[in-house]
């Protein structure tokens, strides 16, 4: 299975559009509860301070739920500061998270019905503080 394969650059607001599937096909959304979570690792905490975590109403927006549909946004707080982790002796263009989409329905059942890469690239201009 390959990934999905997302990029940005650091410190800007970026919009992922994602249809949320069962066995491919769009699952209705009416009454889910969303998480997105991305970690610079599988391994991480899941409170670590490198983690960005975007809910409904907070980062991921329903653009249509009959058909599955979401908006995952990138505000430029979420990886303004990601500049700080890296090392100084360390040339590398870009942090790689990795991600996944967790749906919660009105049976109270957990299924992870997304996963795969973010990349964040550095960039010339520093993001305005």
């Amino acid at each position: 299975m390959t990934l999905p394969y997302w990029s940005m650059i650091r410190g800007d607001t970026t919009r992922f559009e994602f249809t949320v599937t069962d066995d491919g096909e769009p699952i209705d959304l009416t009454l889910v509860e969303l998480t997105w979570t991305a970690k610079r690792s599988w391994s991480d905490a899941d409170d670590a301070e490198s983690n960005i975590i975007k809910t409904l109403d907070d980062g991921i927006t329903v653009t249509s739920a009959e058909d599955g549909t979401i908006l995952i946004q990138m505000d430029a707080v979420d990886t303004e500061d990601i500049e700080s982790q890296w090392p100084t002796w360390w040339s590398a263009s870009a942090f790689t998270y990795v991600w996944d989409l967790v749906v919660l329905d009105d049976y109270e059942q957990r299924r992870t019905r997304g996963r795969g890469m973010l990349k964040v690239y550095r960039n010339v201009t520093a993001p305005a503080v």
